[in-house]
């Protein structure tokens, strides 16, 4: 089409727009020849100036272009309504930019949601996990309490028979070494439950807390004041503020 508009102009100037310019150059020089007035030495660029169009005219050449171009290829009405198809696609085209460009944004978005969703789901699956695997520390150490309790009896039992000591009465041989191996057993033990941040409740001589616990019997002792703890059945147990097991004690009456 384009090529088509070029070939037109061209013929229409070669046909029409040369031959006027080169009618009225002709016309102008004779005009500027038949001139007499010799106070127009200042208009001798004007000559030039003719002189110039005039040389440009005569290197056009004189034959027109070969055959008649394309009346309709150059229809104005045929133009304008390639124009109007092409400003209509340009139309849609931008549309369906501007609907895929919106569709990607709510994709984004929507990505964005499930993204915010998915770690909201990770954070609580850690909270699961990890509140899994506290209760199965927590059992698991729950299962050896007892095992304490009798290292804290045998050591007890140990050091009393250890400590009546007479003239006429010796300890049993190796009672010594034996408490020590108590003690010893007793304390790998509460440094195990350390590492899981378990701690014994410490009872003896402070005063009574139900909220860890538990008085199994009453006892009065002269030198200690009431609701004083006088002695530990079992041992209680806590973690994090968290009582795992009661202590079981005896309570100055």
């Amino acid at each position: 089409m384009t090529r088509n508009i070029r070939r037109g102009w061209q013929w229409c100037f070669q046909t029409w727009i040369a031959p006027s310019l080169r009618h009225t150059a002709t016309l102008f020089l004779h005009w500027a020849a038949s001139a007499n007035d010799p106070s127009a030495a200042s208009g001798k660029w004007k000559e030039k100036a003719m002189d110039d169009f005039s040389s440009w005219l005569a290197a056009l050449p004189d034959t027109g272009p070969d055959g008649e171009p394309d009346p309709q290829a150059c229809d104005l009405y045929t133009l304008l309504t390639e124009f109007a198809a092409l400003r209509q696609e340009i139309n849609l085209q931008t549309r369906q930019q501007r609907k895929t460009l919106r569709s990607q944004t709510e994709l984004a978005e929507q990505f964005g949601r499930i993204g915010e969703q998915l770690d909201a789901r990770i954070a609580h699956l850690d909270q699961i996990r990890d509140a899994l695997c506290q209760g199965i520390e927590e059992k698991t150490a729950a299962a050896f309490f007892d095992i304490r309790d009798a290292l804290v009896r045998g050591e007890k039992a140990t050091r009393s028979v250890a400590g009546k000591r007479g003239f006429w009465r010796r300890a049993p041989k190796g009672i010594d070494t034996l408490a020590e191996g108590y003690a010893m057993a007793r304390r790998r033990f509460d440094h195990a439950l350390d590492q899981l941040g378990i701690t014994p409740i410490v009872t003896t001589g402070r005063p009574f807390d139900a909220t860890c616990m538990r008085a199994v019997d009453k006892r009065h002792v002269a030198d200690s004041a009431p609701g004083i703890v006088i002695e530990e059945i079992a041992g209680g147990f806590i973690r994090a503020e968290k009582v795992l097991r009661t202590a079981e004690v005896v309570v100055n009456a």
